[in-house]
């Protein structure tokens, strides 16, 4: 028994040391494009097209510069590698310019195996798009996620819309003041804590705290929609003008509905991920399904 042990250890340790991670991860920062993981990458940028090299292969990512464009959203795939598979597999069938996964990638973030497969799994978005990640409470400890991936608190602007992402475990002052200090017109905010839920989360002292701090500035209409994850379903909530989506689907085992709210539009138990395309006057979303079925659809009007 010991040595059938000691060979599995051998034989991941071979796996994990002979993974390449020089596949790029390029995301943007305030405005700015980084590379967040990758050795020996050369890239350059010109008019809105990233041309880079590696040893293993090259490619180009085409930063959006036009109306319109499509972002996938998703979040807390964990160890649900088959289902976060046939999900890429469905996102790859579209029309994106980027990708944001909202936290809890892997199961334990202080876990190297957990993160060879998620890079794995992702190798083929994050070769095409912008791959922007939001840290949850899975990535920690968070050793490998500072090595890897190192976002917090970020924003960056796209053509008119505005993306805050918040990181409410490295504070959530910090966080609920990122937004207040960054707030213009056609925002879009994502953190893995949603900041209303009626699934299993239902009493998450974060969303409750990000719910005070963060749903009072959505009456002026300058913040159109907040993304979640976290509970691992599909809800839609729309309040007057400003709609709140959690998107938690991604292969981790699905949570039921505990309660009735008033707002809550749609909710679904099902593994997905969350397609929007965005146009200058509105947003189209999408909730697609492992198989491809979409399972919600709706049209968020934009004052343009």
């Amino acid at each position: 028994m010991r040595r059938v042990c000691i060979l599995f250890l051998l034989v991941v340790s071979i796996v994990i040391i002979g993974y390449d991670f020089s596949v790029p991860t390029f995301a943007a920062q305030d405005d700015k494009l980084i590379l967040l993981n990758g050795k020996d990458i050369q890239y350059v940028v010109s008019q809105n097209v990233v041309l880079w090299k590696s040893k293993k292969d090259s490619g180009l990512i085409k930063i959006p510069s036009t109306y319109p464009f499509g972002v996938i959203v998703y979040g807390d795939s964990r160890y649900g590698d088959d289902v976060h598979k046939k999900l890429v597999e469905q996102m790859l069938k579209l029309d994106f310019s980027i990708v944001i996964h909202l936290g809890d990638m892997v199961n334990k973030g202080d876990n190297l195996e957990d993160w060879y497969k998620f890079f794995q799994i992702t190798e083929l978005l994050r070769k095409k798009v912008l791959f922007q990640p939001v840290r949850g409470n899975h990535e920690l400890p968070d050793k490998f996620y500072k090595e890897y991936l190192k976002i917090y608190n970020n924003r960056f602007t796209i053509l008119d819309y505005n993306f805050i992402f918040i990181d409410p475990l490295a504070g959530l002052d910090e966080a609920i003041d990122y937004v207040k200090n960054n707030l213009k017109d056609k925002i879009l905010v994502f953190s893995h804590y949603p900041i209303v839920t009626v699934g299993h989360h239902v009493n998450d002292t974060i969303s409750k705290r990000l719910f005070s701090g963060i749903f009072p500035l959505t009456m002026d209409n300058k913040i159109l929609m907040y993304v979640g994850a976290h509970d691992h379903n599909y809800q839609r909530f729309v309040f007057d003008k400003f709609v709140q989506i959690i998107t938690a689907g991604g292969g981790a085992s699905l949570y039921s509905q505990q309660l009735a709210h008033k707002n809550l539009v749609v909710f679904k138990k099902e593994y997905h991920f969350v397609y929007l395309k965005f146009f200058r006057d509105r947003i189209e979303g999408q909730a697609i399904n492992q198989d491809g079925k979409v399972i919600d659809e709706f049209i968020l009007a934009v004052k343009d």
